[in-house]
């Protein structure tokens, strides 16, 4: 592997680009708007405590918002470095001009890498302030940045492997995402491995009286295999690249399992509204999506029962893993559903021909999630077997607290989804990261003022009060984001 200059001449590029775009500029007013909102939200909820490690669970409440921030920035993001020259059949083209592999690897890979890397130290002067704040020191919070830049190193190494591998990334982020659940949620249930998950270590770090080490084995484990896969993704790169450059046709069946009558998952003639149908074979993948999420949910519920079939496993048991499983998978998949309405349109510059339709954008909106959304179905309905087998969960509805819980959560998720909507516009991918820290940025501007006001005067108010203020508060942001989404939609066919 020789490294020369002209290597680097395209990285440099890169990085000067990446650096000056205005996406770059939005994620760190995300993450700083995100730490300002931490900061307040812990000055209002402590204000009144006697507690002294006030640091303490600002450090943690930091580290693992940056943990969640770094995961979905890998998944969405870091897969696309190849795959997006791929996608548009560009890659063969920048290969004539002489590029070699490992200058592609490092202005399309390491570039967004070193961009993510000073964008978590960026925050250590801030986040300082938790030495202040009492409970952790500076050699703790330290050791709290390192796990997330080693952490970010081989997610980011990770997703360039599978970019280089997968034709598609939509393909490698999917793949990725199995992977880093596996990584998070399966191996810390284990205690021999429980300390390569970069949450468990987080919580060890800040252990009262910890004596961990800044480096210690799991940063030389990450870096390792980090080393490994950007090798990987080097030898592959020719096999992968060079002789497979076509992913701008979409993937499809041999012709004779395609139309088999046995073949359930093959597209049906056109419904009675178009826009409908196209939205769920295509945008939301149809039948596939449906059956692929229901064998991963029954894999992650096997999972689960083994895991614990050393407890009493009853039916309620099994009906609580449904309803939680469910519950989470129905989230993810309406972030999908939002993330991916006018994705293709926009970033194919087919918008304006959608919008020549006798159809107003309303119209248009609310077919294409009427026609995602059917691929949510099989989920909702396990969601519901599982809320029918555990009767203490039903119970709740009962109490009026626990029904305002789901107005206003559900109030929520509507907005955060539009949210996504109204990203998934401007931004071609990572959109919902942006959407999650700027609906918290719009929690800190409404929900902080009321709690500071209410705890340094003493307002005697309702039980009920702070429900109904969230609730009418929703409301008219819920009305004004469906406005500015029609607006943007309406400005991104005329652009």
């Amino acid at each position: 592997m020789k490294i020369s200059l002209p290597n680097f001449a395209l990285f440099k590029r890169s990085l000067l680009l990446d650096n000056r775009h205005w996406q770059s500029y939005l994620y760190r007013f995300a993450m700083l708007g995100a730490i300002l909102w931490s900061l307040l939200a812990f000055f209002t909820s402590r204000a009144t405590s006697l507690r002294s490690a006030v640091g303490l669970d600002f450090l943690m409440f930091i580290g693992e918002i940056n943990l969640v921030f770094i995961t979905f920035i890998g998944i969405s993001i870091f897969t696309s470095a190849i795959t997006e020259e791929k996608e548009v059949d560009s890659l063969g083209l920048l290969m004539m001009t002489g590029i070699s592999p490992l200058s592609m690897l490092l202005s399309k890979g390491t570039g967004k890498l070193i961009l993510g890397l000073l964008l978590v130290i960026s925050q250590f002067p801030f986040v300082l302030l938790s030495v202040t704040l009492g409970g952790v020191t500076t050699y703790q919070v330290a050791s709290v940045f390192v796990t997330l830049l080693v952490y970010m190193v081989l997610l980011n190494n990770l997703a360039l492997l599978l970019s280089v591998v997968c034709k598609r990334t939509a393909t490698a982020a999917a793949i990725a995402l199995a992977i880093v659940a596996t990584f998070n949620i399966l191996v810390p249930i284990f205690n021999p491995t429980r300390w390569l998950s970069p949450f468990s270590r987080i919580s060890s770090i800040l252990q009262t009286f910890s004596n961990e080490p800044i480096w210690g084995l799991q940063a030389t484990v990450y870096i390792s295999l980090s080393v490994l896969c950007f090798v990987l993704s080097y030898i592959l790169f020719d096999h992968c690249c060079t002789k497979h450059t076509q992913a701008s046709s979409p993937a499809r069946l041999p012709k004779g399992i395609r139309h088999a009558r046995w073949n359930l998952c093959r597209v049906r003639r056109c419904w009675g509204d178009s826009i409908a149908w196209k939205a769920f074979y295509f945008d939301a993948k149809g039948k596939y999506a449906m059956i692929l999420v229901q064998v991963l949910l029954l894999i992650i519920i096997a999972v689960v029962i083994i895991i614990f079939s050393f407890v009493n496993i009853d039916v309620e048991f099994i009906g609580a893993t449904m309803l939680v499983v469910g519950i989470i998978t129905l989230f993810i998949e309406g972030i999908y559903i939002c993330d991916s309405l006018f994705h293709s349109e926009v970033w194919s510059n087919t918008l304006s021909t959608l919008l020549t339709t006798p159809h107003s954008i309303q119209v248009i909106l609310w077919s294409k999630i009427a026609g995602s959304i059917i691929i949510i179905i099989p989920t909702l309905i396990m969601t519901g077997l599982g809320a029918l087998m555990s009767p203490g969960f039903l119970n709740h509805f009962n109490h009026s607290d626990f029904l305002f819980v789901i107005i206003i959560t559900a109030l929520s998720i509507i907005f955060y989804y539009q949210l996504v909507i109204l990203f998934s516009v401007i931004m071609k991918y990572g959109g919902f990261i942006i959407a999650y820290f700027a609906h918290g940025l719009v929690y800190a501007i409404f929900a902080i003022p009321i709690g500071l006001f209410i705890n340094f005067t003493g307002l005697y108010y309702t039980r009920y009060l702070i429900p109904w203020i969230v609730i009418l508060s929703y409301i008219p942001l819920i009305i004004i984001m469906n406005i500015l989404i029609i607006k943007k939609i309406r400005s991104a066919a005329t652009t």
